[in-house]
């Protein structure tokens, strides 16, 4: 397993991934979201699963995803914190390519 370090943000948080794991291609960033720029809504998926479709995707350039760790739903989106700003949200994480 790897230690990677993610995000440049005041959040910015560390993640164990191991070296078969979708998650190696995304940074994170803990208690964030993108605010209302979603593509795609997947329910009842894990952050690896939705790691995964966000790579798959083949409807949009999937560029990054917004987790809610409390109800197990991943939000994909074309968009990246790059072009807007991040808010707090405590029961989020967001996940960016880096591929």
């Amino acid at each position: 397993k790897k230690i990677k370090k993610t995000a440049p943000f005041d959040l910015t948080w560390f993640i164990l991934v191991s070296d078969n794991s979708r998650l190696k291609h995304f940074t994170s960033t803990k208690n964030s979201r993108l605010p209302n720029k979603n593509d795609k809504r997947l329910d009842r998926k894990s952050q690896e699963e939705c790691a995964q479709s966000c790579e798959s995707e083949t409807k949009f350039p999937c560029r990054s995803f917004d987790y809610d760790k409390q109800k197990k739903m991943c939000y994909l989106s074309k968009i990246t914190a790059n072009e807007i700003p991040l808010e707090t949200a405590k029961s989020y994480d967001y996940y960016e390519m880096s591929k």
